[in-house]
C-alpha cells in the first residue's frame, strides 16, 4: 500500500490503525526470542533503562512530586510498570493505540496493588501539550521511530521546550537512515505498519539544536525475527 508522506497525520493513523490490530500480538512477540529484547535481560535496551531510572532517582525532590512523561506506552508492561514502582511522582503514559491503552489499563490500573500514580491517555504525540519547564523527565521506546522524520524533529524541539533545566529524556532511533513511502506488513502477515529514521548524524544534530545535551548515546545491535537492526539508543539532558 503506497503511503502519502506528504501527510504526516495519515502516516501517524496507519501507525494507531495497526497496533489497534496487533496490540496483543506485538506484547506476545516482544517478549520472544524474536523480539529484539524488549524486556529482556542484558540487552542494551535494559541496560540505558536502568540507568536512565537511575538518574531519574537521583533527581528526586522531597519537596516536590516530578512529573514524567511516556510516549508510547503500548501494553504498559514492562517500562511503565518500572517507572511507576521507582517513580516519587506522577506519570503520564500515552499511546495513539486504543488497544494499547487498553492493555495498559489492565496492567496498570485493573492490578492489584493498581498504580495509582498513572495516568493513561489515548493521544497521538504530535498533539501533545504541556507548559514550558513542565517536566522532569520524558521517556519513549520504539515509539519515535513510528514518526515521519520531521514530527521527529519538531517532537524533539517540543519535548526540549516541555522539560525542566536539567530534566532528563531516554529515547531509541533506528540507526538506519530510511524514509519510506511503502508500509510495510507486520507480525500477523497482513497489517500494515510505518516506520522512518533520520539517521544517526541527524539525530545528534537535532538534539544539539534543542539544547539537549547528550549523557549516553549507544549504537547496538538488535535482532528482530532474525534481522541484525542498528538502533541507537539516547540519555540526554536540557541544558
Amino acid at each position: 500500500m503506497a503511503v502519502n508522506t506528504s501527510n504526516p497525520s495519515d502516516l501517524r493513523q496507519l501507525v494507531a490503525d495497526g497496533y489497534n490490530v496487533l496490540a496483543q500480538p506485538y506484547l506476545d512477540w516482544s517478549k520472544g526470542p524474536d523480539g529484539g529484547g524488549n524486556g529482556g535481560n542484558d540487552t542494551p535496551l535494559e541496560r540505558h533503562f536502568d540507568q536512565f531510572l537511575s538518574l531519574l532517582s537521583s533527581k528526586r525532590d522531597e519537596t516536590q512530586e516530578m512529573q514524567v512523561l511516556e510516549i508510547g506506552c503500548g501494553a504498559g508492561i514492562p517500562w511503565t510498570s518500572r517507572v511507576s514502582k521507582a517513580l516519587a511522582g506522577n506519570l503520564t503514559a500515552t499511546d495513539i493505540s486504543h488497544s494499547q491503552i487498553e492493555l495498559a489499563k489492565t496492567h496498570l490500573l485493573q492490578c492489584d496493588p493498581p498504580h495509582s500514580n498513572v495516568t493513561l491517555l489515548l493521544r497521538d504525540a504530535m498533539e501533545l501539550q504541556f507548559d514550558p519547564n513542565q517536566l522532569d523527565a520524558v521517556y519513549a521506546i520504539f515509539s519515535l521511530i513510528h514518526l515521519p522524520q520531521q514530527d521527529q524533529k519538531t517532537i524533539l524541539k517540543r519535548i526540549a521546550t516541555w522539560l525542566k533545566p536539567d530534566g532528563l529524556m531516554f529515547m531509541n532511533f533506528s540507526g538506519q537512515l530510511e524514509s519510506s513511502d511503502d508500509a510495510e506488513v507486520w507480525l500477523d502477515g497482513k497489517t500494515k505498519m510505518y516506520w522512518s529514521s533520520l539517521g544517526l548524524l541527524s539525530y545528534d544534530q537535532a538534539l544539539e539544536e534543542v539544547g539537549l545535551s547528550v549523557i549516553t548515546r549507544d549504537v547496538a545491535t538488535v535482532v528482530e525475527d532474525g534481522r541484525e537492526i542498528p538502533f541507537v539508543f539516547y540519555i540526554v539532558r536540557k541544558r
